[in-house]
């Protein structure tokens, strides 16, 4: 949804940027890279050199609210959208998320209150509504997030009951 996107803050003029990454390295001249830059001269900022893996927690932590939009292609994309690394990251580093109305995405924002869920990402009105509804709120979003991704995403957390109880069957014998 890149292109819905850039064209939607095309329209935003309240000092907010649209920063894309990729994670695989594109050239500066690329067609597709080239069409968003028309679409969106203003505010539109697109890196072409991806960091490193274990470094990209640092692109994560530098943006104020992330963004997780995904094509819902059928009902099933659709309920595994939310295994997004985007979420996941940004969620671990604390940060709000606009999402797009993809139902397991909507769900989880109605259970955390992490961010919004964007029903239109081609409407700029309503990305900025929810931009600055984030920005009013910015504390209780952040603190949100990292519950969201300490109660659904932490691993570690999420696999040490399996662990204990596997641990438990070894010492018995």
């Amino acid at each position: 949804l890149s292109k819905p996107l850039a064209q939607a803050f095309a329209s935003i003029d309240n000092g907010y940027a649209l920063i894309f990454h990729d994670r695989f390295p594109k050239s500066p001249n690329d067609p597709y890279l080239n069409s968003l830059r028309t679409i969106n001269s203003k505010n539109l900022f697109i890196s072409t050199d991806p960091v490193p893996y274990n470094q990209v927690d640092k692109i994560f932590s530098s943006c104020t609210i992330s963004l997780a939009f995904y094509k819902g292609h059928n009902d099933d994309y659709s309920q595994i959208s939310m295994a997004s690394g985007k979420l996941a990251h940004s969620l671990k580093l604390g940060k709000p998320v606009l999402v797009n109305d993809l139902l397991s995405l909507r769900r989880l924002v109605e259970k955390y209150q992490f961010g919004v869920v964007i029903k239109d990402p081609c409407n700029s009105q309503e990305i900025n509504s929810a931009i600055e509804e984030i920005l009013e709120n910015y504390e209780t979003y952040c603190k949100n997030s990292r519950f969201c991704f300490d109660s659904e995403f932490d691993f570690s957390k999420q696999t040490k009951p399996i662990l204990s109880f596997m641990n438990s069957l070894s010492s018995d014998k």
